[in-house]
């Protein structure tokens, strides 16, 4: 499921759909994280009987040069030692579906162009066999490398890109779609099951922040957020340091602009813990002047004069 409703998101669902309709093989490029196999998935179709087409992962960085034809061509009995029973390959189990190549900038070369005769030909020779043996299958190639300045370089075959690149997507990082932020974490707060609200001033921060793990850097601080969090309330303290990091530089700044005195900084830093425990403790006063070891008449005159309650939150929730 792809989650946003921003501008480059609704073109690319737009994109999706019509090449959905076609058979052409397809090249999505992205920064990692950015969900290339998801929308990889989104391609599948369905087969005659209405169940859904194949969908067969290969994990380009892990193929080895020696044993990459058995995997992906498959073999005969007695093709070699150890080969006591014929054995489909990848590209004969996405028959009538897809074969995702993630990460294909790493397939070895040697073995490109032996990729780029399958998929022309739309047959495969197993090793050991006599006779090839003709397939149906889509290729939907992923990567976060410029293919195109590969070929350049001679690290990567003309012909097989040019193959791979016949309907390319690229995928925009989530830093130029930050408005997607509060669709996406609730998205992965329903996962959890876990309900929680965030500060406009947590979402704020959030969306400033550069995410260079993209949507997955995002989905690992939902899931820390859900088990770490004592409150149903995040604000932007909560968040790790790296994320609130300018933010805290920014507020540093405006303490040294505006010259406030030593007390003027006391003042706030003090309202700000008062306001975290006051979401921390969901506005229970006996739990926060416990944590706080402070008198309950105290604290309510501090809370009075801080003017602290519920923080303004957008309602990100299950």
């Amino acid at each position: 499921m792809i989650v946003g409703n921003s501008f480059q998101i609704r073109e690319l669902k737009r994109t999706i759909e019509k090449i959905r309709k076609s058979t052409g093989n397809v090249l999505i490029t992205g920064e990692s994280g950015t969900g290339k196999e998801l929308v990889a998935r989104e391609l599948r179709g369905t087969l005659a009987d209405g169940s859904p087409a194949p969908f067969v992962s290969v994990d380009s960085a892990t193929i080895q040069s020696s044993m990459a034809e058995s995997l992906l061509f498959g073999h005969e009995k007695g093709a070699f030692t150890g080969a006591d029973r014929p054995k489909p390959g990848l590209f004969e189990e996405a028959h009538g579906g897809i074969i995702y190549f993630d990460e294909i900038e790493n397939m070895p070369i040697e073995i490109q162009a032996k990729l780029l005769r399958v998929i022309q030909e739309k047959e495969v020779m197993r090793l050991g066999a006599s006779k090839a043996i003709p397939l149906s299958f889509r290729v939907v190639s992923a990567t976060n490398q410029p293919l195109d300045q590969w070929v350049t370089q001679g690290k990567f075959k003309a012909d097989l890109f040019q193959r791979l690149n016949v309907l390319p997507i690229s995928l925009p990082p989530l830093r130029d779609r930050s408005e997607d932020i509060p669709l996406l974490v609730e998205h992965f707060l329903k996962q959890s099951g876990r309900k929680l609200n965030f500060s406009i001033k947590t979402v704020e921060t959030m969306k400033t922040y550069s995410w260079p793990g993209n949507v997955r850097e995002l989905s690992n601080l939902v899931t820390y957020l859900t088990a770490m969090s004592d409150s149903d309330f995040i604000l932007p303290t909560d968040l790790p340091a790296k994320i609130r990091g300018q933010d805290v530089q920014n507020d540093f700044k405006a303490f040294q602009q505006e010259n406030r005195s030593f007390y003027d900084t006391i003042r706030t830093f003090e309202k700000e813990l008062l306001t975290r425990e006051f979401a921390r403790h969901r506005g229970v006063i006996s739990r926060m002047a416990a944590s706080l070891g402070m008198d309950r008449s105290h604290l309510y005159q501090k809370l009075k004069e801080y003017q602290v309650h519920r923080p303004k939150v957008l309602s990100i929730a299950n």
